[in-house]
């Protein structure tokens, strides 16, 4: 407690206990992603390990055996997109409060994302296309962090796709 310390020792003690309360904060934020990310997790390897159990147990049956492959690389795409979007919200946990001031160049963010979901569009049978407005002016206009709002924008043509 700071009331009981010296005058010339607040300063120093209000400092420390700042910084004990940013590191408690940060190790809560830690455990709480951890946990998310076990629970995140457990439905998709689940998925693939039944996927790879029936995939060795149709070693005699090729149709089987190509429709569990394919359903173990749906799997672990699904499971690097988790991966993906965790690890892009523990960034964000951890740039919270220092929002990025980047001016965002969208053609190019709306480039590298339909490059990513390509193959999806494509299994799906889906064609993508952007189109930008006529002129010189920056279609809508904005500061952030790019890679997040390309995390979001990903994660929204990837369900629509779905």
């Amino acid at each position: 407690p700071v009331k009981d310390m010296p005058s010339d020792l607040q300063p120093l003690v209000r400092a420390m206990n700042t910084m004990l309360e940013r590191i408690a904060d940060m190790l809560d934020r830690e455990r709480r992603f951890t946990a998310d990310a076990a629970h995140e997790l457990r439905t998709p390897l689940a998925a693939l390990q039944a996927q790879w159990d029936a995939a060795r147990l149709s070693v005699g049956a090729p149709a089987e055996a190509d429709a569990s492959q394919d359903k173990i690389g749906r799997g672990l795409a699904r499971l690097s997109r988790l991966v993906t979007q965790m690890l892009a919200m523990a960034r964000l946990d951890h740039v919270q409060g220092h929002a990025a001031n980047t001016p965002i160049v969208w053609p190019d963010v709306v480039e590298q994302v339909i490059n990513e979901v390509l193959p999806l569009a494509d299994r799906e049978r889906v064609e993508l296309a952007c189109e930008w407005p006529a002129g010189a002016a920056a279609p809508l206009p904005l500061n952030g962090d790019a890679s997040l709002l390309a995390s979001m924008l990903r994660n929204l043509i990837e369900n629509a796709l779905r």
